[in-house]
């Protein structure tokens, strides 16, 4: 709107500034006057907010930290002030006491609730806490509901558990029958090679004699081979004599 006449920059500057006064004092538009009471939660870092409350006269509850002062403060809460879960947990806790002071208040003042066109705003708190633990209990049953069959199977393997409990004596008692059925084993074995060989000895034993036998043939028939050499020439010259004497 009043932004014509102003560069690029001024204008982004002008309207950074613009949204940290939004930020820091936008909620003050819509106060109908000076706060009955205020919650801080870090008041190291909100200490003008403290000092400025003094100095109006506000009572002051605040989250103390072990690195924080309490000077200032009316109501000091010893606590954490800088985890997230924490910080959700104490504005929770001062919304609902807040609310619930201003159900009494105008309770007190006669005001029937039941009668209002809006609906209380605890009630719509109740009902959105109501929705959340509902979600958060859908993915808890969904879990239950997977868990069911794990623990039928479960119960199906205790007594295969107990069978496997059972045959553990058996397998140990196999295991321990192995080494004596290996011993009968190498035994038998032993005994087959024995048997083998003996019987292989006695088989080369005769074969051994009978060439023996026949080196002593051969040998005396090479001794006697001269001798009947020596006699067959004899009987050729007698045979030759016995023929000239009957030509003659």
């Amino acid at each position: 709107m009043g932004s014509e006449g102003l560069t690029k920059k001024e204008r982004l500057g002008m309207e950074r500034e613009q949204s940290k006064l939004q930020a820091s004092l936008g909620g003050i538009t819509q106060m109908g006057g000076v706060p009955d009471l205020l919650f801080v939660i870090d008041v190291k870092k909100e200490a003008l907010a403290v000092a400025e409350a003094n100095k109006l006269g506000i009572p002051v509850i605040a989250v103390v930290d072990t690195n924080c002062s309490p000077s200032g403060v009316d109501y000091i809460i010893p606590g954490n002030d800088d985890a997230a879960r924490a910080i959700s947990l104490y504005c929770d806790l001062i919304a609902r006491s807040a609310l619930d002071g201003m159900t009494e208040q105008m309770g007190a003042a006669g005001v029937d609730l039941g009668e209002m066109e809006d609906a209380p705003i605890e009630a719509e708190l109740n009902t959105d806490n109501v929705a959340e633990e509902a979600a958060k209990a859908e993915p808890v049953a969904e879990e239950a509901a997977k868990a069911e069959p794990v623990a039928e199977e479960a119960a199906k393997a205790k007594p295969v558990a107990e069978e496997a409990a059972k045959a553990e004596p058996v397998a140990e008692q196999a295991v321990k029958a192995e080494p004596v059925k290996v011993k009968a084993a190498t035994k038998k074995k032993a005994e087959t090679k024995t048997k083998v060989s003996s019987s292989e000895e006695e088989k080369v034993k005769p074969k051994a004699k009978s060439t023996a036998k026949s080196k002593k043939s051969k040998a005396a028939s090479e001794e006697a081979s001269p001798e009947v050499v020596n006699d067959e020439k004899a009987a050729k010259k007698t045979k030759k004599a016995k023929a000239d004497k009957t030509e003659k």
